[in-house]
Parts: structure tokens; C-alpha cells; sequence
């Protein structure tokens, strides 16, 4: 399996925004790192690894999913349940 870190490295022109559950200490330490490249955020959630059945729980994921869709920027579907 190949590194994507090269990659995000040299990102200059698309915004990722990954969302982690902030109740995993693996996923929060490698988001840490994601959030060090570019163009890159991270949000944290109030979970587990279940980062999508939360949102889902929460009535949030199907808006988050619309808002990709229509304009990539999922950030206001995340407002009030994630912290940066």
C-alpha cells in the first residue's frame, strides 16, 4: 500500500476536511498529522472510529452528504457537533 503523504504534501489547490472521532487515540494522533498539510482541517467529533453512525445518530450525516454534493464544504452541516 502506497503513502498518499507525498501527495498532501504538495496540495495546493483542494480542501480536505476529515472528520475523526475524538474518543481514538490512533485516529486522533494520525488526523493531528493530516492537519499539518495544506489546505487541510480537521474536526473532531464526540465518538469512537464510528465517525459516520454518529452523524447519522446526531441527524447530521445526511445533510453533511447534501452539502458535499451541492458545494464541497461540509463545514456548516458540522457546525455545533465538531471542534477544529
Amino acid at each position: 500500500m502506497g503513502s498518499l503523504i507525498p501527495v498532501l504534501r504538495k496540495n495546493e489547490k483542494t480542501r480536505i476536511i476529515g472528520l475523526v472521532g475524538d474518543q481514538n487515540a490512533f485516529d486522533v494522533t494520525q488526523a493531528h498529522l493530516l492537519s499539518t498539510f495544506p489546505l487541510t482541517e480537521v474536526w473532531h467529533l464526540d465518538c469512537g472510529h464510528t465517525t459516520f453512525q454518529y452523524l447519522r445518530d446526531k441527524w447530521h450525516l445526511r445533510q453533511m452528504i447534501t452539502a458535499f454534493i451541492d458545494n464541497g464544504d461540509v463545514r456548516q452541516a458540522l457546525e455545533g457537533l465538531a471542534n477544529t
